[in-house]
């Protein structure tokens, strides 16, 4: 099986090139092409099976047949998107290892996606139009009494609701937990972006960075 001997060629270069993902990821490239490497979220997941199971497929397990359509799916379905818009679904679902229907399946019930052109978005409803206008006209206010109002408000997206989800919280301590994790995942390439953005002179010098670094500044919308 081709598709087997190209997930073992990525165990391999992952050994042989001291555990760097981004190594791989290049060295993968005669292989596949430079459009149609597996992403790295992909390589993550393949190693990460490797190193827990000792083999890189899928192990029979007793008891009731899992979905095909399970918390882990829908998240690696949701990373790889999020990673690349524009690959053919069919090409992503031999990445994951999922039938072609599971991940269509995944893309309509779970993550809402439209076939044409996949993306993150929900379908705007009547109703909705109050709703921006009213979450608009607070904002508005807000950032009147706080011009930095805009740097302290965290958006989220489908993908990183579901990664609250891959470790089946049960408790609603473990839940909040799960949510300061993604939170926190977020805030580092958020920081990331914004030191580029912090102003070095003017009356503004360094007023960004200290808004992300203080939890308490912090607004999160979910």
């Amino acid at each position: 099986d081709i598709r087997h001997n190209n997930v073992l060629q990525t165990v391999q270069l992952y050994y042989e090139n001291q555990r760097s993902m981004k190594e791989v990821f290049n060295k993968l490239r005669p292989t596949y092409g430079p459009h149609s490497r597996p992403s790295e979220s992909t390589i993550r997941r393949i190693i990460k099976k490797f190193e827990g199971a000792a083999t890189c497929w899928n192990v029979p397990s007793s008891g009731s047949p899992r979905t095909a359509r399970s918390v882990e799916n829908i998240v690696a379905v949701a990373e790889s998107v999020a990673e690349d818009h524009e690959e053919s679904i069919r090409h992503r679902s031999e990445q994951l290892g999922l039938s072609l229907a599971t991940t269509w399946r995944i893309f309509k019930k779970d993550l809402g996606l439209k076939a044409y052109k996949i993306q993150f978005m929900q379908e705007l409803k009547p109703p909705d139009l109050r709703l921006l206008r009213a979450f608009s006209e607070w904002a508005l206010e807000r950032i009147q009494e706080n011009p930095f109002f805009p740097c302290q408000i965290l958006f989220c997206d489908e993908a990183q609701k579901v990664k609250v989800y891959v470790d089946k919280p049960a408790t609603i301590e473990a839940f909040e937990t799960f949510i300061e994790r993604v939170i926190r995942e977020i805030l580092v390439e958020m920081l990331d972006y914004h030191r580029k953005l912090t102003p070095k002179n003017g009356p503004f010098k360094g007023q960004f960075l200290p808004t992300y670094e203080r939890d308490y500044f912090l607004e999160i919308i979910v």
